[in-house]
């Protein structure tokens, strides 16, 4: 792995486990794509490619300025908390990398609900992962939060923030709105008909 003092540090790591926050993860590396570059962000499924997984890791982190941890309410549960003892597994190395490299920042990021995981929880290898600030992702506040995390992420790594991301946040809000009254048009006409069938049924 290269010494974080001979590489300039510029990419954006996503760590994340799959059965916990794929989805979320995945729509978070579309927004960074977007603001940053699609070269500059690492996320394994689209970005890993041939040649053995801890080697292309720890030259992804070689060359990040930030580690984005994704935390879903999964990551630390029963099971995946005693993955996160066990030397075999991706997201131990991962942050145990990124938690040792210099000149990296990690900004945990708490998706559908999650919380910052108690240190009980932790092995203690992960526990300087709490000293972190961590950024949640909320549906409700998706836009807002968003731009926060992006400007964070700007600002750990000296990556600007493409200049039409503002405009694509709000055209996607709206997209999401109309939807959601569409899908609500859609049931009330369903309740109508459904009642209509009952008066006719009832008058037959």
């Amino acid at each position: 792995m290269n010494d974080s003092s001979s590489a300039r540090r510029d990419g954006i790591f996503i760590s994340y486990r799959r059965d916990d926050a794929r989805g979320a993860s995945g729509r978070l590396y579309d927004w960074l794509r977007i603001a940053f570059g699609r070269d500059k962000v690492f996320r394994d499924v689209a970005s890993i490619g041939p040649g053995k997984w801890r080697q292309r890791i720890d030259e992804a982190l070689a060359a990040s300025a930030v580690c984005l941890p994704v935390i879903g309410t999964r990551w630390c549960d029963d099971n995946n908390g005693t993955r996160l003892t066990q030397d075999d597994d991706m997201v131990r190395h991962e942050l145990i990398t990124a938690l040792s490299a210099k000149g990296l920042t990690l900004i945990p990021t708490l998706v559908e609900g999650a919380r910052v995981p108690p240190r009980e929880k932790l092995p203690v290898e992960l526990h300087d992962l709490l000293e972190w600030n961590a950024y949640p992702l909320s549906e409700e506040g998706w836009e807002d939060d968003v731009r926060r995390l992006l400007a964070a992420v700007s600002n750990s790594s000296g990556q600007l923030v493409a200049g039409d991301v503002d405009t694509l946040l709000i055209r996607v809000r709206e997209a999401e709105a109309r939807m959601r009254q569409l899908e609500q048009d859609k049931h009330l006409q369903a309740d109508q008909l459904h009642a209509l069938t009952e008066t006719i049924a009832a008058l037959t």
